[in-house]
């Protein structure tokens, strides 16, 4: 018999997420959190569901994770389809099949849940178990963007500016890749300050290329890091810095990006620079493409990076990277 019997499990997932912190009372908050997703609570079923699924403070199962999702799936949950969906997608959990999850995720995205809207898009940018259709798949990323979500904003100025014609418009890819720099998502600045530093369809800008490179580097983006870093090299929109140069290439090149390691070498190389910032360099790099407005390695098909959903989530909610 819980020791929680009789407590309202509404109250009970309120106190389990204000406890899940402090690592003193993770195991009443679980406690707490277990007792009001087995009263069908909704929040505390797909909250526990997350937890069983990510590994956050136990021991990380697909399978138990989606019995949760399911129940909340039941009552309804367009996050749950979603992630019933993924799991198909991915195969954790259960075998895999792209084409049921293609209809989970179908009826989370109609339900207007953005990731679900993004991870359809991409299914039919790519024909993954749908026929390729850019048209489909810009829809999707637009509901998804209307929505706000900053990966959609980026995925729909993408295939703007690729897909040529009517659709074509650098001032209104701009406006949606300066959304998602707003919104903290650093691929936005990438883009940019691609548009800025290649000034096509807008005038060339060294400085503003210069500024979002910058911003995206302080969130860690390897490829703002590659391009600031060339850019201190070859004094564009900055003051000529060889040093500072060589400390952004080298922490893009140790994140597994190519380009940046070239750049580096030959730069380095023509000086007679030794590159030695104390730390040791990997042995392997993950080979990327060469930054590039055209590049379609912007992500991995079934990623969807953290956000905020439209709808309330327990405070530890998380979507897989």
């Amino acid at each position: 018999m819980s020791v929680h019997r009789g407590v309202d499990p509404a109250f009970a997932f309120k106190r389990s997420m204000e406890l899940i912190n402090d690592p003193d009372m993770q195991e009443e908050a679980l406690a707490l959190l277990e007792y009001s997703a087995d009263a069908g609570n909704l929040d505390a079923e797909l909250e526990y569901g997350t937890i069983l699924c990510e590994g956050y403070f136990l021991e990380r199962d697909y399978e138990k994770a989606l019995e949760w999702f399911k129940k909340a799936a039941d009552k309804g949950s367009d996050a749950a389809m979603y992630e019933i969906g993924m799991a198909f997608f991915d195969g954790k959990g259960l075998e895999q099949d792209r084409n049921e999850a293609y209809s989970w995720l179908l009826m989370s995205a109609e339900f207007g849940y953005s990731p679900a809207q993004m991870q359809i898009g991409r299914m039919h940018e790519y024909g993954i178990s749908v026929n390729k259709d850019p048209n489909d798949a810009l829809r999707w990323y637009s509901q998804a963007s209307d929505r706000g979500l900053p990966e959609a904003r980026v995925a729909k100025a993408d295939m703007m500016l690729l897909s040529g014609g009517s659709n074509t418009d650098f001032h209104k890819a701009m406006k949606l890749y300066r959304q998602a720099s707003d919104a903290g998502y650093p691929d936005g600045d990438y883009k940019l300050g691609l548009l800025y530093f290649r000034g096509k369809g807008i005038p060339q800008n060294f400085v503003a290329a210069a500024r979002s490179f910058r911003n995206g580097a302080e969130l860690g983006h390897d490829g703002c890091e590659f391009m600031l870093g060339k850019m201190y090299a070859e004094g564009k929109g900055v003051e000529t810095d060889k040093s500072t140069a060589i400390k952004y290439l080298s922490t893009a090149s140790r994140k597994g990006n190519a380009a940046a390691k070239e750049y580096l070498i030959d730069l380095t190389s023509k000086d007679n620079v030794i590159w030695d910032d104390g730390k040791q360099e990997e042995e392997e790099f993950i080979q990327l493409n060469t930054p590039d407005l055209l590049s379609r390695s912007r992500m991995k098909v079934s990623s969807v990076s953290d956000i905020k959903s439209e709808k309330k989530k327990g405070f530890f909610s998380r979507f897989r990277k």
